[in-house]
């Protein structure tokens, strides 16, 4: 009876042991907090390239002076433009990575928990058993 309930958890512990190993290739709390950190931070830029736009182009449509500067603001604009669509196209990625992560991170908890179930599901039936063995041999002359 005592190498039956050490067999069980010894079971026990390897099936834990495979559930974190199953979860080491998968994204880690830190990892989405990371992620979530960067999309603020690009969130953060792409406000602050939207509000040099606007002040670039606010500036180029007061200026009434030279040719030459209405051109150096307007390229800079465009420039800022650019920068602002690269922007935008990191942080519509950065979402979906992190949108990614954190379902795979749920499918993975997730089956963790249905092991765990199950596990909690074969140690009872393994304690019935051994009851059921206990009453047999006492039974028997």
């Amino acid at each position: 009876m005592m190498s039956h309930n050490k067999s069980t958890r010894n079971y026990r512990w390897a099936v834990w042991i495979a559930g974190l190993l199953a979860l080491s290739g998968c994204a880690t709390q830190a990892s989405m907090v990371d992620m979530e950190m960067a999309q603020d931070n690009l969130k953060l830029q792409q406000s602050q390239m939207e509000e040099r736009l606007r002040a670039m182009e606010g500036n180029a449509r007061k200026s009434t002076g030279q040719q030459a500067d209405q051109t150096d603001l307007l390229i800079k604009v465009d420039q800022l433009t650019a920068e602002l669509q690269t922007l935008q196209g990191k942080l519509e990625e950065s979402g979906y990575l992190n949108s990614e992560l954190s379902q795979r991170l749920d499918d993975q908890t997730f089956k963790l928990k249905e092991l765990n179930d199950r596990l909690d599901v074969m140690d009872r039936q393994v304690m019935m058993l051994g009851e059921s063995v206990g009453k047999i041999s006492k039974g028997a002359p």
